[in-house]
């Protein structure tokens, strides 16, 4: 007895799994990622790559590599856009240097204000309304800038001949070292 073609059971080729997103991925991926950035700094985020690609390669066939790289890519760029800048410690050290002179100024606005129940004003003006004293003279004593406040001549102008001598004494707290002082 002779099989004919329509006697023959047909054996159709396994169908291929879809892609299936699993949470469980998401969080290995992203716990590597941030463990591998969290050891090399900036060359964590290529060694994550490499290591996600091995794991990959090992791990599932070659044709669901491009579907796993597009979501890995996907979050990546996320992670990327949300990653604040990476600082240098010098940048870190004058921003933090920034803070504390304005916290300095904070803590001397505060006591200028227990000692005289008002907080200095932007400024003081002569008889015609221009300004002549900055806010900035009016707080010295409460920066421990006492004898540069008994330097200052309060008959003239900030910019007179007696207080112009003064610029270069100004407090460093009034400068953030971010900013190059031109003179």
């Amino acid at each position: 007895m002779t099989q004919t073609p329509e006697d023959t059971p047909s054996v159709e080729p396994p169908l291929a799994k879809p892609f299936q997103f699993r949470l469980v991925h998401l969080i290995y991926v992203t716990t590597m990622l941030a463990a591998s950035l969290a050891l090399f700094g900036p060359w964590g985020f290529l060694i994550s790559v490499m290591i996600f690609t091995t794991w990959s390669i090992i791990f599932f066939r070659w044709l669901r590599l491009a579907e796993y790289l597009a979501v890995i890519a996907i979050i990546v760029i996320l992670i990327a856009l949300l990653m604040p800048a990476v600082s240098t410690p010098a940048e870190v050290s004058r921003r933090m240097q920034c803070m504390n002179n304005l916290k300095q100024i904070g803590l001397a606005l505060h006591n200028y204000h227990d000692t005289y129940d008002t907080l200095p004003p932007a400024y003081i003006a002569d008889e015609l309304g221009n300004p002549i004293h900055s806010w900035r003279v009016l707080i010295l004593p409460f920066i421990e800038q006492q004898a540069l406040y008994e330097k200052y001549d309060f008959n003239e102008p900030w910019d007179g001949p007696s207080n112009i001598l003064l610029l270069n004494q100004m407090p460093a707290v009034f400068a953030c070292p971010t900013h190059e002082h031109k003179p």
